[in-house]
């Protein structure tokens, strides 16, 4: 009796590099999952504050410790090119001013420039930063 050829050869070096592949490539698809999961976390558990500071350039905060009156115009400039907004309380506690998620607060924000407001928002902290999510802003 002659012997069947085989339909599909077994080279079982090509089958471990097959399987070697499709594990490493459900490797990276989870971590990619985990990775945007944490990027995209919700502020559903932020809490609810009230901040009342010195509207800021963070970008010449940063850099230059530059803030108040003499700096008022190269803030609202910068802040509504688009440069990251904060607010700088009597204790010196920084924080980032955001928008709702895909919303910039800029245009908002450069007109109170170096002026002191309270803000209304949901505080969170992500890497270290305290941001503040604005709802409300308020002249005093």
């Amino acid at each position: 009796m002659p012997r069947r050829p085989i339909p599909f050869p077994r080279d079982w070096s090509r089958i471990s590099q097959l399987a070697a592949a499709i594990l490493i490539s459900a490797c990276v698809t989870v971590m990619l999952m985990k990775w945007s999961e944490r990027r995209n976390h919700s502020v559903a558990g932020a809490q609810e504050i009230l901040v009342t500071g010195e509207v800021l350039d963070m970008t010449c905060y940063i850099a230059s410790n530059l803030s108040g009156p003499d700096h008022a115009e190269c803030a609202r400039v910068c802040i509504r090119s688009g440069e990251p907004a904060g607010i700088k309380t009597k204790d010196g506690k920084v924080y980032l001013l955001t928008g709702e998620p895909g919303h910039s607060i800029n245009a908002k924000l450069a007109d109170y420039a170096a002026q002191v407001v309270t803000i209304k928002g949901r505080q969170t902290m992500r890497d270290g930063f305290a941001q503040l999510q604005v709802e409300e802003i308020r002249k005093l």
